[in-house]
């Protein structure tokens, strides 16, 4: 997934004003965000960030001049060491919506991604990343298609590339269709070309989305998320460019070129393991249509769809078992004819790895996984149900 300052973008370049305010007939009472609950705010937005001084004043303030204001703003700081703590702690003491919670070390993105989801208290919830920004009308324009129909679980608008000082320098085109009536046709949908993962900064219905894996601790595994939302009921596209995503030299995609340096920006503890990136989409989505919701029918029709990710990766699959090997050798003529026990194995049909793989798999038999926050842990260690914990671009990013 991605992961800030800029100015005003409810005057967004090149937009029209029908598309500068979204869904016409909106109540100004939703639009000022009137709570209809009394427990706390309707949407919870959860932005995880680490040193990102650079940007995060940008991003936070687009959120909070939302014009639909029932909202709460959870700013996850992962043990940043720049100036973040500082622009965090003094944009909070302005406005009572926004909360700072700060870890003392970093555990990685995917623990901080999901530690937002769970100290999240709204009916609605939307990542954020610490260097995109909104349009002020964002929120109230999704929160309107998922009130308006109870099937879709993820409303997201078209999206545009930013600068550095918040130009737009490129809109992209409408990503795959996942509003189809069935899961097997919204996930064939997804799982036939390669596409920009928009939809996991989306909308989204936090019940289900806790029902789901979450981010896991690997690469792409947002990719992973979306499709098994998809499962979950439709993904809907709204015609307007409310979504602008900061492109820069700084984000993780761009300063973890690798999948081993990737792998360790979702979990510090598995830096320099071998790993099996493709494989490990593959099994994982095989987990998510496992625990999903629909009929045995439909899940099998599920499964079937994904001979066109095969299709499309089995070349890579087959790359990272020959890099493997070519690294497991290099251990071990370094270790005296035996590979490190950090060493990612694949063990049969599971697709779990020998050494941090029996870590994984006592996370789905009852032992805590320690990358799933503490507030998350019933779930993690559910045994294999669909509120369990899987190790789980536009990806995951920054």
């Amino acid at each position: 997934m991605k992961s800030s300052e800029h100015g005003r973008h409810g005057e967004m370049r090149g937009v029209t004003s029908k598309e500068a305010t979204g869904v016409a007939g909106l109540p100004e009472t939703q639009r000022a965000g009137t709570s209809t609950q009394m427990s706390g705010p309707t949407v919870s937005v959860g932005l995880p960030v680490y040193n990102g001084e650079r940007y995060v004043e940008r991003a936070i303030r687009s959120i909070l001049r939302q014009d639909y204001r029932d909202i709460e703003l959870i700013v996850s700081d992962n043990g940043s060491t720049d100036g973040t703590k500082a622009v965090c702690r003094r944009l909070a003491a302005s406005d009572p919506r926004l909360r700072y919670v700060c870890s003392d070390i970093n555990r990685g993105a995917a623990w901080n991604f999901n530690h937002v989801v769970a100290v999240a208290t709204g009916r609605y919830f939307k990542w954020a990343s610490a260097d995109d920004e909104l349009a002020h009308n964002y929120i109230s324009t999704c929160i309107q298609v998922l009130i308006e129909d109870a099937s879709v679980v993820v409303a997201h608008p078209m999206t545009v590339d930013i600068d550095d000082e918040g130009t737009i320098v490129k809109v992209w085109a409408s990503q795959p269709a996942a509003d189809h009536p069935t899961a097997h046709e919204r996930l064939g949908s997804l799982l036939r070309r390669n596409h920009q993962c928009f939809p996991v900064f989306g909308l989204m219905r936090r019940d289900v989305l806790m029902r789901t894996g979450l981010v896991g601790r690997y690469p792409e595994s947002d990719d992973v998320l979306v499709a098994e939302l998809a499962l979950h009921g439709r993904i809907v596209e709204i015609p307007y460019p409310l979504f602008l995503h900061r492109e820069h030299s700084g984000r993780s995609v761009v300063v973890n070129p690798s999948s081993r340096s990737r792998v360790a920006w979702f979990d510090p503890s598995r830096a320099g393991s071998i790993v099996f990136p493709a494989w490990r989409l593959f099994y994982e989505y095989l987990h998510a249509i496992h625990r999903s919701p629909v009929h045995a029918p439909e899940r099998l029709r599920c499964y079937l769809e994904l001979r066109h990710w095969l299709r499309r990766n089995s070349v890579n699959m087959l790359r990272n078992l020959a890099r493997a090997a070519v690294e497991v050798g290099r251990r071990a003529s370094v270790h005296g004819g035996s590979a490190p026990a950090s060493s990612e194995m694949m063990s049969g049909p599971t697709a779990t790895m020998t050494s941090r793989g029996i870590a994984a798999r006592k996370s789905l038999t009852g032992t805590r996984d320690p990358t799933c926050p503490e507030e998350l842990e019933p779930s993690c260690t559910a045994a294999g149900g669909r509120g369990s914990w899987t190790p789980r671009s536009r990806h995951v990013s920054r």
